[in-house]
Parts: structure tokens; sequence; C-alpha cells
């Protein structure tokens, strides 16, 4: 059972970043920003990189993985905001 779980971890927590992609994809392909809020894409990198932190620091790998692959998105949201 503890197996299935760390599976289960490991697909829900990459789901999420992936499940984000379109976002990503219609910022920076289609140069679409309205309605995306900058400030609320700030809170979501600084909750990845306290999360990642917290990982590190308890030698998490679920979390380190899952929240480096959140930052990677977060900061390609932020990015193209800013620049877009």
């Amino acid at each position: 059972m503890q197996g299935f779980i760390n599976r289960l971890v490991y697909f829900t927590g990459f789901l999420g970043p992936a499940i984000t992609v379109p976002q990503v994809l219609e910022i920076w392909i289609n140069k679409n920003t309205q309605g995306i809020s900058l400030i609320m894409w700030m809170g979501y990198l600084l909750v990845a990189v306290t999360w990642l932190l917290y990982g590190i620091v308890n030698k998490q790998k679920p979390l380190i993985y899952i929240y480096i692959a959140w930052i990677v998105i977060d900061t390609t949201i932020l990015v193209g905001l800013t620049i877009l």
C-alpha cells in the first residue's frame, strides 16, 4: 500500500504543474495575459519556494521534485506576464 501511495504522490504532484502548461502556452504563444494576476502568481511562487526549502531541509524527495516543477511553471508565467 505504501508503494502505491508513494507513486500516487509523485503522479498527482506532477499533475498540478502539467495541467498548468496550457496557461503557460496561452501567455507565451498567444501573448494573452488578460485576466491573469501577477500578484497571485507571485504568491504561488513564494509558496513553492517555501515548500521546496521545507522539502530540502527534511530530505523529502517528493516535495523537492514537485516544488521544483512548480517553481519552473510559476517563473515561466511571471516572466511572461512581465515582458509581454
